[in-house]
């Protein structure tokens, strides 16, 4: 078993692609990395499968990575149609879920659209805490290339008025997380150790020639639901996922979570 420390990380895009290149990911996971519709649904089977061709495949599983996901149609607004930043005024907060009615700055009765509530998914993360039915709050997201659809990577929302994030999601290493203050998130850099790995030598589906194994890792500092003190601000801090798919050149992938008033 493998043991690493790594601050600086980029998500990596995969699908499942034939045998004869030298990208492919386990074919166990073909659907865990869907667009969002379907990364709901990455259930693995928890026992060896066999492709067919007599060769066997690991199956380890793997979370939903976390993504920013807001109702489409989303019409990102910034920075060459990669940063979404809407108003809401919070209507609900639900485990990963926040629903409001978009709304200009400050949220005033007369220019917010009540009729139809928006609603945001902060995949894997639990809201609960930082944001409340009746706040209006500002919500930046961001995803590495225009056109990726109402999925972004990274996240913060604010409340209005104040200049600390009440939530931080980063999903992915590929952008920044769309901070508009200055706040020194390089001090964090969790750390994480391997936990179950695939043995290529045994496995030779679930490995390309060269490369690391597909990799399940488990966060060690900080440790899921630890405070962590950032920009003057007290947040509680969530493991959502950490792992390498195991194909060539591939990166390990982190995502978590900060939520604060907790």
């Amino acid at each position: 078993m493998r043991s690493s420390v790594r601050s600086t990380l980029s998500a990596a895009a995969f699908m499942l692609l034939g045998t004869s290149a030298c990208v492919q990911a386990n074919p166990a996971f073909a659907e865990l990395h869907a667009e969002l519709s379907d990364e709901s649904d990455t259930g693995t089977e928890d026992s060896d499968t066999d492709t067919g061709g007599g060769e066997l495949v690991c199956a380890l599983e793997f979370p939903d990575p976390l993504r920013v996901v807001v109702t489409e149609p989303c019409g990102e607004t910034t920075e060459s149609d990669t940063v979404y930043e809407r108003h809401f005024l919070v209507e609900a907060v639900e485990g990963e879920l926040l629903r409001g009615f978009d709304c200009e700055a400050g949220c005033a009765e007369e220019g917010c659209a009540t009729d139809v509530a928006l609603t945001t998914r902060f995949v894997g993360m639990d809201l609960g805490g930082a944001i409340a039915a009746g706040q209006c709050v500002t919500l930046r997201a961001k995803q590495p290339t225009p056109g990726s659809g109402c999925r972004y990577h990274n996240g913060a929302v604010w409340l209005s008025g104040e200049l600390t994030p009440r939530v931080i999601a980063r999903g992915s290493g590929e952008v920044e997380i769309p901070l508009t203050t200055d706040i020194d998130l390089s001090a964090l850099a969790p750390s994480y150790d391997e936990v179950d790995d695939c043995d290529c030598a045994v496995y030779t589906e679930s490995c390309c020639e060269g490369s690391a194994p597909p990799v399940r890792y488990e966060f060690t500092a900080p440790q899921d639901g630890e405070l962590v003190e950032l920009g003057g601000e007290s947040y509680r801090f969530q493991a959502v996922h950490a792992y390498n798919l195991g194909g060539c050149a591939a990166e390990d992938e982190l995502g978590w979570g900060l939520v604060s008033g907790i």
